[in-house]
């Protein structure tokens, strides 16, 4: 079983994927739309969720995307082949993906309070920090002890040091 964790983000217009077991943090920068719904931010890091998922976690068992999201849950547990004229273009593809993905690994969603989800938390310190205004992947350690708190190099050997094991990318 492995745990992802997705969250978008308004501020910066950020998507951001956690996979817990591997340490691993994404950053992706999602292009202004005039809709100035948060959904599509959400479903934004959903797709690189998926995509991720698709290129470097096949075979590993059943995997849990953990959300903040009530609408992501929503949509990936009741989306349904004869429901796709509502969609739009970006669920649409959403839809594609999942069933892409779900044929090879078994998916379940779930919903978590914010304060719980470590791709949140991530946002979270980034759109504190000025950061470059484009795509990227950003290497980072996460103390699996800790698990919500993200752990700068300066920090890090104090936490070797105290015996926490750390996971990195």
């Amino acid at each position: 079983m492995r745990n992802i964790h997705i969250d978008g983000g308004t501020k910066r217009n950020l998507a951001c994927i956690v996979d817990e077991e591997m340490g691993f943090v994404k950053l992706r920068k999602i292009r202004k739309t005039n809709d100035g719904s948060t959904a599509i931010f959400e479903f934004e890091a959903l797709i690189t969720a998926l995509t991720y998922i698709q290129k470097r976690v096949i075979n590993t068992g059943e995997i849990i995307i953990h959300t903040d999201s009530t609408e992501i849950v929503r949509f990936a547990r009741y989306c349904k082949s004869d429901d796709f004229r509502s969609f739009n273009k970006l669920k649409m593809k959403c839809f594609r993906k999942i069933h892409q993905v779900s044929e090879k690994v078994p998916l379940q969603f779930h919903w978590l309070p914010r304060n719980h989800n470590l791709a949140g938390k991530v946002l979270e310190y980034y759109n504190k920090r000025k950061i470059p205004r484009m795509e990227f992947i950003i290497k980072s350690h996460i103390c699996r002890y800790c698990k919500s708190k993200y752990i700068s190099k300066r920090d890090l050997q104090r936490h070797i040091y105290n015996r926490h094991v750390m996971f990195s990318s």
